[in-house]
């Protein structure tokens, strides 16, 4: 059928540019994978979705929570059963709103009509097939037809657990986590636009997600709006396709109080979609209006992709930047996650993760909740073995291309010493020096915990850590230490 009969002609030369604009980021993974029939069934479109989590997803994080779903149809409903409570409460919290957001987009390729996605209890064994779950026990989101699948961001769709409450504030994410509170009292920063910078899984939703609560608790009559910019962008498409850009402009212009945009790196290369973006911000910003936004890259490193117009805005944002966690920092967010699910860990299982994950904050709480699974279900106290195997599941491991011996090695032959001076129990200023570069360079070099790296000069954990924390903090003064650092560095790398 021909639609262009019933748009502008002005409109679908914006439509074009618009589509071409979403198109150019998509890939060839954006192609629509056959399925057999003119129209896929309902259970077609959940195996689509399977198999972009499969593209999207570690293979390990896959197989664990998204491979043993399977999926049938009840009328116009996909009906997804997990295993028990424990399953369905992680599917929800870690994957739920990545699958919905899939599965609508499956359904707008194929031109399916309105389709329910649910997720659910299995029924008990001797009990009659239950009726469907209440919102509590299973998810039940209606994914409406092509036109208007885009309309549905419809109420926040906010993590209760993500609260300030819940946040562990450390060293490297200390502005962020007071910046976002004092944002959410309504104090006077400066400025009406917030932007969180981290890479993924280091608390940028948490906190957003914790601002947008507290803000509705002071005051409920508030109107926020919290979706990425991927979503903004298919809502703006779609508007302009069905001729309701005027509800669009008003619903984003008049009715927000705050705007909440995720991933705001998303738009770069978009012109069209930007300079509609922008309109909506100088409106709101006129209007004293508070804007929220998040992405993995800084304002000036978005490139020559955003326009100067929009970059100027950003740059005039309060950037709030969210370093990996420190470890005394990944210490405390186990304990907390520890506590609040009632496992019970030594210290020494604590720091064990804690020094294996340094980079994702998700992983670190990932692990937590697989060992608590693995020990409630097998029936054992969780020990040191019992971690190692669960961090190989959680994330990638590979072997070290440098041996400890060769760093060793090298650092011995640059000090003029032996191997079991090094390692003797000896306390002599040059044999200190030697060892703290020897642990520093297995650190930074390879993939050896704490534990790992101390075993090697005899030290134990505690040791190790200072020892390391002390030549960190004699490199940001003493440029000779630097020099020496990057020579020993150099020599290694290049063999």
């Amino acid at each position: 059928m021909d639609t262009s009969q019933n748009v502008p002609d002005s409109d679908i030369c914006v439509l074009n540019s618009l589509v071409s604009d979403s198109s150019e980021s998509s890939g060839p993974d954006s192609d629509q994978i056959p399925v057999s029939g003119s129209r896929p069934q309902p259970t077609d479109l959940w195996e689509l979705v399977k198999a972009e989590l499969a593209r999207s997803l570690a293979p390990s994080v896959f197989k664990v929570w998204i491979k043993p779903l399977q999926a049938k149809c009840q009328d116009q409903t996909v009906i997804v059963e997990v295993p028990n409570q424990f399953f369905l409460k992680w599917v929800q919290e870690h994957y739920e709103s990545k699958i919905l957001a899939l599965f609508a987009r499956e359904c707008q390729k194929n031109g399916c009509e309105e389709i329910s996605f649910e997720l659910v209890l299995p029924p008990p064994p001797t009990s009659p097939p239950p009726a469907p779950a209440p919102q509590e026990t299973g998810i039940v989101r209606s994914v409406p037809a092509q036109r208007t699948i885009w309309q549905t961001q419809g109420p926040l769709r906010i993590n209760p657990d993500f609260t300030f409450k819940n946040f562990v504030p450390g060293n490297p994410n200390r502005l962020a986590f007071e910046a976002a509170q004092a944002f959410a009292r309504g104090e006077n920063l400066g400025t009406d636009i917030l932007f969180f910078n981290a890479d993924h899984g280091l608390g940028k939703s948490h906190l957003v997600q914790a601002l947008a609560q507290k803000s509705l608790a002071q005051n409920p009559e508030l109107n926020i709006y919290y979706l990425s910019a991927e979503e903004f962008t298919s809502e703006m498409v779609c508007s302009l396709k069905n001729q309701q850009m005027d509800d669009f402009k008003l619903k984003y212009r008049k009715d927000c109080d705050i705007l909440m945009l995720e991933e705001v790196c998303f738009l770069a290369g978009k012109p069209k979609i930007q300079e509609e973006f922008n309109y909506t911000l100088e409106l709101l910003l006129n209007h004293g209006k508070k804007i929220v936004l998040t992405s993995t890259k800084e304002p000036k490193f978005l490139g020559k992709g955003l326009s100067e117009q929009l970059k100027s805005k950003m740059n005039s944002a309060l950037l709030a930047r969210i370093n990996p966690p420190d470890f005394e920092t990944r210490l405390a967010i186990l304990h907390r996650k520890a506590d609040k699910t009632g496992l019970k860990l030594d210290r020494q299982i604590l720091e064990f993760i804690a020094d294996n994950i340094q980079n994702d904050v998700r992983l670190l709480e990932g692990c937590l909740v697989t060992l608590s699974a693995k020990s409630r279900f097998l029936n054992q106290p969780v020990s040191l073995e019992m971690a190692r195997e669960c961090l190989s599941f959680v994330q990638d491991t590979a072997d070290d291309d440098l041996s400890a011996g060769k760093i060793i090695q090298l650092v011995c032959l640059n000090y003029h010493l032996g191997e079991s001076e090094i390692t003797s129990v000896s306390r002599r200023r040059q044999l200190n020096e030697a060892r703290a570069m020897g642990m520093f360079l297995l650190r930074t070099l390879t993939s050896k915990t704490l534990e790992e790296i101390g075993a090697c000069f005899h030290r134990s954990h505690s040791t190790t850590l200072y020892t390391i924390k002390q030549v960190e903090s004699r490199l940001k003064k003493d440029s000779k230490l630097k020099e020496l650092v990057n020579y020993l560095t150099n020599q290694l790398v290049q063999g």
